[in-house]
């Protein structure tokens, strides 16, 4: 006993002081665990009493430690060559050696599923105003890789597959019969019959590249001789590929080989003949990333942007340019991303120029023979007053007394300070005492100090629906100056 006290001592102290030992001798290795890792303290700061800075260094210090990325590297490769399964925060094993990325299964967890209903709902809704107003815009879905490598969610993945699939099955549901010049569901190009060649790589999150061509021909016959030249029975090459599952979650130093195909810029000819558009500009993750080589060359008027760019890069300028706007997202992402206002959600730079994008559209409206809703006494207005509150709601109903066709409502108001409006339509079946107003149908629009239009094409089947107009995001004096109603010319 008087021997193991000493020897249990030994080894906790080793423990502990190993990661910073190796880090004297070998100095920082590149960061590993896919964090932004502690920046390190000022030497002074160290030297002062309060030990904050002392448990940064360490913290510093371990994160950048070659010993701690053996440690991680060894118990990896433990469970998955010796026990033959694994799962980390970031990655899950499957069956037959396959790896999914895990965050997949929690972004579509049970107790998600009302939330994600809701966003769901908010992109069909978003989707009917962009068709109706013809706006140049494509989103494109790259399905998660556990939505197409279906056979090999076994092993510790399927505990999760539950809740997964129910909410995968209602996606694709609603997605299905969207127009493809609107949104493109590379789902339908993927998916396979099991005993067909993987569209994903085994130890990877992405798909192979040979699928990545398939969903690049895709999105440009969406959109045929606009968006770009699709390039069919390319050649091919085999080159070894580092696995980012593998070699970036689990730092198990591999690489596979994968057959890539060559990527052949079209002739004068084809571009000529195709009338590609002049500024076309990609909004991309990952997945597109990884064929950008194929983009640039078969759609050469082409500009990329990553979902959240540097701070050096004109957001703003980059749309306004642009002939037509692709918005490509992983699956997972998808929904999350339009609605936060972050990425593309109302409030963001996308949705406001979205916004703008909407009001030259609704220049085509026949604004000549529309009526002020606010001015017409055959019109039911009504005004709510908040209580303790001096901000009124406006609710009113869109007539399906004008032309046949798409309508066009457009909002005139003038402001005395920064602030927002919000236009929210009643839901499917709702009526003038049950609406079913939510955060999903509804338009959010910046307004600042004078007069600001929001003007809307609204699809056919919203004659009828009720409408609120809520100024709650506004600080100042708010007055609507107009309300009209219109048919789309």
């Amino acid at each position: 006993m008087n021997i193991l006290q000493p020897l249990k001592i030994f080894i906790v102290s080793l423990a502990l002081v190993a990661p910073g030992l190796v880090f004297v001798f070998t100095g920082p290795v590149p960061g590993f665990e896919q964090i932004e890792q502690t920046v390190f303290p000022n030497t002074t700061s160290v030297l002062l009493p309060a030990p904050e800075s002392r448990s940064q260094l360490a913290d510093a210090i371990f994160e950048r430690s070659a010993a701690k990325r053996f440690a991680i590297q060894s118990m990896n490769a433990l469970h998955l060559y010796g026990f033959g399964f694994i799962e980390t925060a970031g990655v899950i094993s499957g069956s037959d050696g396959w790896l999914f990325y895990k965050p997949q299964f929690f972004a579509w967890a049970c107790n998600r599923h009302d939330d994600l209903q809701m966003k769901l709902d908010r992109f069909i809704f978003l989707n009917e105003l962009v068709v109706a107003a013809e706006i140049p815009l494509v989103f494109a879905l790259a399905p998660n890789k556990a939505s197409i490598e279906r056979e090999y969610l076994g092993g510790r993945s399927s505990r999760y597959l539950d809740c997964y699939l129910k909410f995968e099955q209602k996606l694709t549901s609603a997605v299905s019969g969207l127009d493809h010049r609107y949104f493109v569901d590379h789902s339908q190009v993927l998916r396979h019959p099991p005993e067909e060649q993987p569209a994903y790589l085994q130890f990877d999150t992405h798909w192979t590249q040979e699928s990545a061509l398939l969903a690049m021909n895709q999105l440009f016959e969406s959109r045929p001789g606009i968006l770009g030249i699709p390039l069919y029975q390319a050649e091919t090459r085999k080159e070894q590929a580092s696995m980012d599952i593998l070699n970036l979650m689990l730092l198990l130093e591999r690489e596979e080989l994968v057959t890539v195909p060559v990527s052949v810029k079209p002739g004068p000819e084809e571009i000529k003949t195709a009338q590609l558009a002049s500024n076309a500009l990609f909004i991309h993750d990952s997945f597109y990333g990884r064929i950008l080589e194929y983009i640039s060359d078969r759609s050469p008027n082409t500009r990329f942007q990553l979902p959240l760019p540097g701070k050096d890069v004109p957001v703003r300028e980059n749309l306004e340019s642009a002939d037509i706007v692709v918005v490509e997202m992983i699956q997972r992402d998808f929904l999350d991303f339009l609605w936060s206002d972050s990425f593309f959600g109302w409030g963001s730079i996308f949705a406001e120029w979205l916004l703008d994008e909407m009001a030259v559209a609704a220049r085509q409206c026949n604004w000549g023979v529309g009526r002020d809703l606010l001015a017409d006494q055959g019109t039911t207005i009504r005004k709510l007053r908040m209580k303790g509150s001096k901000r009124t709601r406006v609710l009113f109903q869109v007539p399906d007394d004008v032309a046949p066709g798409r309508v066009c409502v457009r909002l005139q108001v003038e402001a005395s300070g920064a602030g927002g409006v919000k236009m929210y339509f009643s839901a499917p079946g709702g009526s003038r005492n049950q609406p079913g107003y939510s955060g999903s149908l509804m338009v959010s629009k910046n307004i600042q100090t004078g007069g600001n239009t929001l003007a809307l094409v609204l699809p056919e089947d919203f004659r009828g629906k009720w409408v609120r107009l809520d100024s709650m995001d506004h600080n100042g004096g708010f007055k609507i100056q107009k309300l009209e109603i219109t048919s789309f010319d």
